[in-house]
């Protein structure tokens, strides 16, 4: 699981090959810019357009080569800092069935 603090230096260039070619699911927890900033390269997290990024979701979870030549990515709502267990259920639950 990624989280906010480490956004930054999860987001250089030469991790995105790194992801691209990981065979467990990444957890980008409470990014606005989803896997984006992550799995692409010529950008990073800070200077990746939010306005275009930003699905509202939480938290996304990444995993590439699940089909071949693929990769997918589902996304985890929080409308209520409340509902932060359900969340964290949600993710928990969908790793499972990967």
């Amino acid at each position: 699981m990624i989280t906010p603090t480490k956004f930054e230096k999860a987001s250089e260039d030469h991790l995105a090959k790194v992801y691209g070619e990981l065979k467990l699911p990444i957890i980008f927890f409470d990014s606005k810019k989803r896997h984006l900033p992550f799995v692409r390269e010529d950008f990073t997290y800070e200077t990746a357009n939010w306005e275009s990024l930003d699905n509202g979701s939480h938290t996304t979870i990444y995993l590439a080569g699940l089909n071949k030549d693929s990769e997918d990515a589902w996304y985890f709502y929080l409308s209520d800092q409340k509902n932060i267990n359900k969340l964290y259920n949600d993710i928990f639950k969908k790793i499972g069935e990967l």
